[in-house]
């Protein structure tokens, strides 16, 4: 049998195969999920209002409100996408996102399910958040879906918001400086 030496180009094309399959197999062992996270900027103000839909077709208005004197709810319009090509599973609580503000402190996620009370009078509806949907709780992410609501912190009043670190699944930080 007689071996002919390969040209350039058939050896560098061989190379480039094989360095693709050997990238895909290896890659494909401790595939690390893919998840991109958007946030809008945070806003603040002294109580939410919102609508929402129950099961039986009925709208309820509801209403978060601040628990301590000094303080502001601070609301952001966070959306996961998941690309991973699987299912992640998410359990938003407390622990799961804060914000960190200009002055060093921090503030953890509130419960706004929980939180969620019907107003007794009618409150100011500048106040009102059209569409709202507070991310709270386990939550199973397929692949290629989203998951878009709100994260609601409580803050002292006039505090500047510094940055939102994502502490669920993967280490994020947005920085709003």
């Amino acid at each position: 049998m007689i071996f002919k030496p390969m040209s350039n180009r058939r050896a560098i094309a061989l190379i480039a195969l094989l360095t693709i399959a050997l990238l895909t197999f290896a890659g494909c062992k401790d595939k690390e999920p893919v998840l991109i996270y958007v946030a809008d900027d945070p806003v603040t103000q002294p109580f939410i209002r919102y609508a929402a839909s129950l099961p039986e077709g009925e709208v309820r208005d509801y209403v978060i409100l601040t628990e301590e004197e000094g303080t502001q709810l601070a609301m952001i319009n966070l959306t996961i996408y998941n690309q991973s090509g699987s299912r992640v599973d998410l359990n938003i609580d407390e622990s799961a996102a804060e914000l960190k503000l200009r002055d060093g402190k921090k503030a953890r996620l509130i419960n706004p399910i929980e939180r969620a009370l019907q107003p007794l009078e009618e409150s100011d509806p500048a106040y009102t958040v059209e569409g709202f949907l507070p991310i709270w709780g386990a939550v199973q992410l397929d692949d290629l879906h989203e998951l878009q609501g709100y994260l609601v912190f409580e803050i002292p009043l006039n505090s500047r918001i510094s940055s939102l670190q994502w502490k669920e699944f993967d280490k994020v930080e947005i920085s709003y400086e």
